[in-house]
C-alpha cells in the first residue's frame, strides 16, 4: 500500500495539473484519507455515477458552497453522507501535507487560507493542519 501511495503521489506531483481527472480511489489513497472518509467519498461518487475527480474539484469541495434552503453555507464535502468535520479535515490535511506539484501547491495554499477563514480557524486545532 505504501508503494502504491508513493507511486500515486509521484504521478500527481509530476502531472501538476488541477484539471486532470484521476480515479477517485487513487486520489483518496494518494492523499491518505482516513478509512471512513475514503469509504464515504467512494460511495458518494459511485452513487453519483462518477469515477473520476480533478484536484480542482476536490479542493472546491472543501470550500463553502452556495446557501442551502435554510440559509447556511457549508462545504460540499459535508453534504456527502457520513462526512463531517473530521472527514473534511482529513481531506484538507491530505491536500496540505502532500506535494501536489508547484502550480497545484500554490493554488491549494491560496484556497487553504479561505478554508481556514470559513471554519474560523486562526491557529492549529486537532483537525487542522498547522500550515
Amino acid at each position: 500500500m505504501a508503494e502504491r501511495r508513493g507511486n500515486l503521489q509521484e504521478a500527481i506531483r509530476s502531472a501538476d495539473d488541477l484539471g486532470k481527472m484521476w480515479l477517485v480511489n487513487d486520489v483518496a489513497d494518494a492523499i491518505g484519507l482516513v478509512a471512513g472518509t475514503k469509504n464515504r467519498l467512494l460511495d458518494h461518487f459511485v452513487e453519483a455515477g462518477k469515477g473520476r475527480i480533478s484536484l480542482r474539484e476536490l479542493m472546491n469541495m472543501c470550500l463553502d458552497g452556495p446557501m442551502d434552503r435554510w440559509g447556511f453555507k457549508t462545504p460540499p464535502l459535508w453534504r456527502v453522507n457520513g462526512i463531517g468535520r473530521k472527514g473534511l479535515w482529513s481531506v484538507v490535511n491530505g491536500l496540505t501535507n502532500m506535494d501536489l506539484g508547484n502550480r497545484c501547491n500554490e493554488e491549494w495554499r491560496n484556497r487553504l487560507v479561505t478554508v481556514k477563514q470559513q471554519s474560523g480557524i486562526i491557529g492549529a486545532t486537532p483537525y487542522s493542519s498547522a500550515r
